[in-house]
């Protein structure tokens, strides 16, 4: 219930102060205040080394791979339950969040493409074990007669 707490008040608290702005701001930095908070919401890929790819992947928590029905989102504020609520340490932790995610779904990506002529091939010889099978049903059906 704390949690709760906590997170409405962070919520309200971030609301009120974007609602109140000081008076003596200028319309070139409400502008590039406005700019700089649409850039901070897209998600941007930049290209990346498979070094540190590897290292990304490498620094994700052992948590996540206990078991396969682990809640991450309920681990994630477990964590921010125990600390204090800071919005800079929020920001850097889904910002690293969303790099291991990019690295990770990269990495998945990869390794699809790369078995996709493997199971081209096993697809098709399932195809052909099914109709020898079908064929094979035909010639006992007409033997049973």
């Amino acid at each position: 219930m704390a949690l709760k707490s906590k997170l409405k008040s962070l919520i309200i608290g971030g609301r009120q102060d974007s609602l109140t702005s000081p008076p003596e701001e200028s319309v070139s930095d409400i502008l590039t205040v406005g700019a700089a908070a649409v850039s901070k919401g897209k998600v941007v890929s930049k290209p990346v080394n498979p070094h540190e790819e590897q290292e990304i992947i490498d620094g994700i928590e052992s948590s996540y791979y206990n078991n396969e029905s682990f809640d991450t989102s309920l681990f994630e504020l477990q964590k921010l339950s125990s600390e204090e609520l800071d919005l800079e340490l929020i920001s850097n932790d889904c910002a690293k969040l969303r790099t291991q995610l990019q690295a990770v779904s990269k990495r998945i990506s990869e390794l699809i493409l790369q078995n996709h002529p493997a199971y081209a091939t096993e697809l098709q010889r399932v195809m052909d074990l099914q109709k020898t099978l079908k064929s094979a049903r035909s010639v006992c059906q007409i033997g049973r007669r």
